[in-house]
């Protein structure tokens, strides 16, 4: 569906997007909330994974 949408080749996604998806939806079963800089693939993922939450790092 996310690949459909936002137009993504799978053969050219980068590995760690793959990564990203899984740990997005391992999270979201858990019920956590995951803690990342990456807000821009994790944005992407969110909007096609309900019930996922991520923040960003509390600042050093």
């Amino acid at each position: 569906m996310l690949a459909d949408v936002e137009g993504l080749e799978l053969d050219r996604i980068r590995p760690s997007f793959h990564h990203d998806v899984m740990l997005a939806s391992t999270v979201r079963e858990y019920g956590r909330t995951l803690i990342t800089d990456n807000a821009r693939d994790f944005t992407r993922i969110q909007r096609y994974l309900q019930g996922f939450r991520f923040v960003a790092p509390f600042p050093r």
